[in-house]
């Protein structure tokens, strides 16, 4: 019976050990935060590097409000850390809020500018397809604008903007016919656009073959 009780505690500790390890080990793979001297670019670099970070905490099981805020502080570098203690706390509803989540808070005060609705919107207006622009591409770009016009439907925006301004006359006419949703409008351009292009490397090829003859 001793030795069976030595056994379990053994496997205790060693699981504790394991966990202190998985835990203590976490490293993220994070540079620190640089501001852009254009204001829109830095606005978009944060919110991309806010999404990194976040989705490195949610991998690594990073859950505490204290631990994330710590862990933004941290891997933001100076720039993050001397906002941190310089900008003004929230208050009212927001001071209720998690630690964490106050500090992301004052941060999207700082570097996000107020939407303009109406001017976002012309914005996506105007928005075309590049020369040899993909579609997929041209959709992210497209997307990034559609998150500041407060669509009542997003994706239906999106969609019918695509139909509207894209080069692929083909996808085009098929998404009209068969009312086609965004995402297989999406699907069928990368089908079209990657067949094409196996299209093209085949005629090279071919071509080849026949002047080496």
């Amino acid at each position: 019976m001793s030795h069976d009780k030595e056994k379990k505690g053994s496997s205790s500790e060693t699981n504790a050990s394991v966990n202190n390890i998985s835990v203590t080990n976490r490293q993220l793979n994070v540079r620190p935060f640089q501001i852009n001297e254009n204001r829109t670019e830095t606005a978009s670099g944060w919110e991309k590097w806010l999404r990194n970070i976040e989705r490195q905490f949610r991998y690594f099981g990073i859950t505490d409000p204290e631990m994330k805020k710590d862990g933004l502080i941290i891997y933001g570098g100076q720039i993050i850390a001397d906002l941190e203690d310089t900008l003004l706390d929230a208050t009212g509803d927001e001071a209720g809020e998690d630690a964490y989540a106050q500090l992301i808070i004052k941060l999207n005060k700082h570097f996000l500018p107020k939407k303009n609705k109406d001017f976002a919107r012309f914005q996506f207006g105007n928005l075309k397809q590049s020369h040899g622009e993909s579609l997929v591409r041209y959709y992210t770009r497209i997307r990034e604008i559609a998150k500041k016009c407060s669509f009542s439907n997003e994706s239906e925006a999106i969609r019918d903007h695509l139909i509207k301004t894209m080069t692929n006359n083909v996808v085009r006419i098929k998404a009209i016919r068969k009312n086609w949703t965004l995402d297989q409008i999406l699907e069928e351009a990368e089908l079209d656009e990657e067949t094409r292009t196996q299209a093209k490397e085949m005629e090279k090829k071919v071509n080849s073959d026949e002047t080496i003859k």
